[in-house]
Order: C-alpha cells, then sequence, then structure tokens
C-alpha cells in the first residue's frame, strides 16, 4: 500500500477513535473497510448500520452505495467471464471435465451475485417505505433500478421492475435542477438499461442528448461542490450518445 494511502488510513482511524461518541461505529469500520479495499467487510459494516439506523444520512447514503457496487462489479465480471467460457466452450478444445467445472464455478458466481442483488434491494426497499428528501428519493430508486437490471442481465430477460424504478426516478427528478448529479447518474444508467437491456436505442440516445443538452444550458449555474461530478457525467453521456449514433450508422450501412 502506498504511504499515503497508509496515512491516511491512520488519520481516518485516528479521527474515527476521537469522535466515537459522536460518530456511529458502523460508519467509521466502513471508512476503514473502504481504505483497505475490503468492500464486503464494508458491506457488513452497512448492513449493521442500517439494522441500527434505518435512515440513513448522505455520508451513510454513499457509503451504501460505495459498498454494494464494489461487492456487486467483481462479481458481474466474474459471472460474465465464465458464461463467455461455458458458452463457447463447445467451439474450443476444452475438455468436457473443464466445462462442467466452469459451469459449476459460473453457478456459484450467479448464486452469490443474485443474493447479493436482492440484499440490497431489501434494504433499498425499506429506505424507500420512509419519508424522503427528494434527492434522496432518486438516489435510492436509481439504485434499486441498477440492481434490477444486473438480475436482468443474469435471467437474460427484460425486467419491468427496473423499469419500473427507473422510470419513477425520473418523474421525482424533475423537482432537481438539469445539472444535479444525481439526476444526470440517473439518466445515464436509465438510457445504458435502454440501450443495452432493452434494446430501446433511439430511446436511449434522446435521454441521454437530452439530459446534455439540459445540463450544458445551466452550466454557468453549477456550483462548485457539484461541478467535478456533473461535468464527468455529462462527459459521459455524450461519449455514450457518439458511440451509440456511430453504431447506429454502422447497422443501417450493413443493411
Amino acid at each position: 500500500m502506498e504511504r499515503k494511502n497508509v496515512k491516511a488510513l491512520l488519520l481516518l482511524f485516528l479521527l474515527g477513535v476521537a469522535s466515537a461518541e459522536r460518530t456511529n461505529k458502523h460508519v467509521v469500520l466502513a471508512k476503514l473497510a473502504e481504505q483497505a479495499g475490503r468492500y464486503n467487510d464494508m458491506r457488513h459494516q452497512i448492513k449493521e448500520l442500517f439494522s441500527s439506523n434505518p435512515e440513513l444520512n448522505e455520508e451513510m447514503r454513499n457509503l451504501l452505495s460505495v459498498a454494494y457496487k464494489n461487492v456487486v462489479g467483481p462479481l458481474r465480471r466474474a459471472w460474465r467471464t465464465m458464461s463467455f467460457f461455458t458458452t463457447n466452450a463447445i467451439e474450443g478444445n476444452y475438455w468436457h471435465l473443464e466445462t462442467d467445472l466452469a459451469k459449476g464455478y459460473r453457478d456459484k458466481i450467479e448464486k452469490e451475485l443474485k443474493e447479493t442483488c436482492n440484499e440490497v434491494q431489501d434494504i433499498l426497499t425499506a429506505l424507500l417505505e420512509s419519508d424522503l428528501q427528494t434527492e434522496d428519493e432518486v438516489f435510492y430508486l436509481t439504485m434499486k433500478g441498477d440492481y434490477q437490471r444486473y438480475l436482468a442481465e443474469i435471467n437474460g430477460i427484460n425486467n419491468d421492475e427496473a423499469a419500473k424504478s427507473y422510470e419513477a426516478a425520473m418523474v421525482a427528478a424533475e423537482q432537481l435542477v438539469p445539472t444535479n448529479p444525481i439526476r444526470l447518474r440517473l439518466v445515464l444508467n436509465f438510457s445504458v438499461y435502454n440501450y443495452e437491456v432493452l434494446g430501446n436505442r433511439e430511446t436511449a440516445c434522446t435521454l441521454a442528448k437530452n439530459a446534455f443538452d439540459n445540463a450544458l444550458a445551466k452550466l454557468d449555474n453549477l456550483n462548485d461542490q457539484n461541478y467535478k461530478d456533473s461535468t464527468l457525467l455529462m462527459q459521459l453521456l455524450r461519449d455514450n450518445v457518439t458511440l451509440w449514433t456511430a453504431e447506429e450508422d454502422e447497422h443501417e450501412e450493413d443493411n
């Protein structure tokens, strides 16, 4: 580990100890786990935190997102790798034993992935039953749509529940300014869902382009606190529109 990371970890630990009476211990331990790159530990602390404190503040909300994103991300990549291997093994020179073992390993990963997605959805469902500020509501609905989308990818089917969560978030997000990073992230993820899962390429491009254009028109009013996050998300939206439009043009030329 780099020296600066060790120093950051030590500082965080000392701050956590110094404020133990003011700060929930699970928050401190979750931050320590994040610094150490131990995201399953971080996830465990967030679960403990939620069981004792079902109303999360902004800091806790972000820890929830980081923990599950970093647990589920590697699982999704592992599942895709094993799925590719088992799908293409017949075309290669693999022994049947290797293929069977790969399928078994893929199933193990898939089970863990589903359990984790369902676990965070249970937390999100409970959070959404409380009286929330608009930003919190959009944040949690977007997360819920994301994890329902991941389940749809595994099952190989369209997930209407994901669409419902994203659409509910889009309605609530109308109350947020176009440059709000939570609103921009919602549109980014919803447009990806439309493009990759539903195959609604035109809808995906329209969503992403409109969000980018609306945010660009209000960019001068963007505060310093959100500038970095918002402009990064705008760049991702623009990149997707460029990529998707190019793919559509190639598709039309092939036809």
